[in-house]
């Protein structure tokens, strides 16, 4: 507790300075980041595309994606009980990891009325639950890869909705 500034392990410093270093002569970061969020977008593409009907939430240039299955639910709630339903699956599987969100009422009132409105969603409960993605892995969507990441994620978000 009682310890002089910069008298403790270095770990932290070093491994920061060690990631920049080996990383910059491929422009840094600002490449890994710009992969990460080129391959969102892909994905993003792909998802609106299946026929469960996923419903984007707005989002800004990140690499982070929300979402919910609208399918023919015409309750909020039940909408959320499906989206959890669909959650537990890649929780489950372990083969994607993926979290879920809820935005409440009290934070989001407008946004939740907003896309409920537009997908015809009567609004029974306090809170809208999307399922999370956060594209870290500048690789997911290269070439070589054993796999098709986006096409398989896809796949496993419609197989999940019709469970």
């Amino acid at each position: 507790n009682f310890t002089i500034e910069g008298s403790r392990s270095a770990a932290g410093a070093v491994a920061t300075w060690l990631s920049l270093k080996s990383l910059e002569k491929v422009d840094g970061y600002a490449l890994v980041l710009k992969r990460a969020i080129q391959a969102k977008k892909i994905l993003e593409s792909e998802l609106k595309k299946l026929s469960c009907g996923v419903v984007m939430a707005p989002s800004l240039d990140t690499n982070i994606i929300c979402f919910f299955l609208k399918r023919n639910f015409s309750k909020l709630s039940e909408l959320n009980k499906h989206t959890l339903k669909v959650y537990s699956h890649f929780d489950k599987n372990h083969e994607y990891w993926i979290s879920k969100t809820n935005l409440m009422s009290e934070s989001f009132e407008l946004f939740i009325k907003e896309i409920c409105h537009e997908n015809h969603i009567e609004i029974d409960v306090d809170h809208l639950c999307l399922l999370r993605v956060t594209i870290m892995n500048p690789f997911f969507i290269s070439k070589e890869s054993p796999v098709d990441h986006v096409s398989h994620f896809s796949k496993l978000v419609e197989t999940y909705s019709n469970l």
